[in-house]
């Protein structure tokens, strides 16, 4: 679970390194990979935690890509 959660987060680090914008169609992507993984640990992780790794995200993520701020917040609100 855990390398699958690094593996992604290596992803979108490389995707938002670099001096100009981010690609946000790539961005969203990610994004939507991000929320299938949390859903697929939710019960291992419990609400809280996976509540908490989306609110992480939204920080990393909030620079480059607003309509994946969007995405993160909704599905947090399912927890």
């Amino acid at each position: 679970m855990e390398g699958e959660f690094s593996k992604l987060a290596l992803n979108i680090g490389g995707a938002t390194m670099g001096s100009g914008p981010a690609d946000e169609t790539f961005m969203e992507q990610l994004t939507h990979q991000y929320v299938k993984l949390t859903r697929k640990y939710a019960k291992n992780l419990g609400d809280t935690e996976v509540k908490k790794r989306l609110t992480d995200e939204v920080a990393q993520i909030q620079p480059w890509c607003l309509p994946c701020v969007s995405i993160l917040y909704r599905e947090r609100a399912n927890y």
